[in-house]
Parts: structure tokens; C-alpha cells; sequence
């Protein structure tokens, strides 16, 4: 894998990462976040960052209905690749 493709997918991971402990955070304060409320709200009561925020918003499924072991799952094996990635890049 070359240079520029080694990098986008270590950006690519990060934010992935980001998205999912995102919606890690939001699930275990689901009962408290309304689907009304707005990417705002949840920056600033919640502490989301816009991306976070972003994601949540354009869930297209309650929050409630997220299989959390499913994105933990996920979560691990994005840290385990990102050491990989990071051990190529050395």
C-alpha cells in the first residue's frame, strides 16, 4: 500500500471510530435524546461533536433499535486495523 493510500485509510478509520463512539455514547443516554431535537442541542447539552452530531441525526432508525454489542464489535476490530495501518506506516 502506498503513502497517500496508507494515510486516507488511517483518516478513514479515525473518523469511523469517531462516528461509532458517537453512537455508543448516544445509546446509553437514548431514553434522554429526542428525534426532534437538533444537531445543536446535542453539541452543546450532550457534548456530540458536529460529525457525531451529524451521524445521529441522519440515523434513519431510533436510537433504541442500535444492537450495541454489534458496534463494539465493530469499534474493536477499527482499533485492531488501525494498529496495523499505524505498524505500515513505520
Amino acid at each position: 500500500m502506498n503513502e497517500a493510500t496508507l494515510e486516507k485509510e488511517i483518516k478513514i478509520n479515525f473518523w469511523r471510530q469517531h462516528i461509532l463512539e458517537g453512537l455508543l455514547k448516544a445509546i446509553k443516554i437514548a431514553n434522554e435524546i429526542k428525534e426532534e431535537m437538533g444537531k445543536a442541542v446535542l453539541i452543546e447539552k450532550y457534548g456530540f461533536s458536529p460529525h457525531q452530531a451529524q451521524s445521529l441525526m441522519d440515523l434513519r432508525k431510533p436510537i433504541d433499535e442500535i444492537d450495541e454489542q454489534s458496534i463494539i464489535n465493530e469499534l474493536c476490530e477499527l482499533k485492531k486495523f488501525e494498529k496495523k495501518l499505524k505498524m505500515q506506516r513505520s
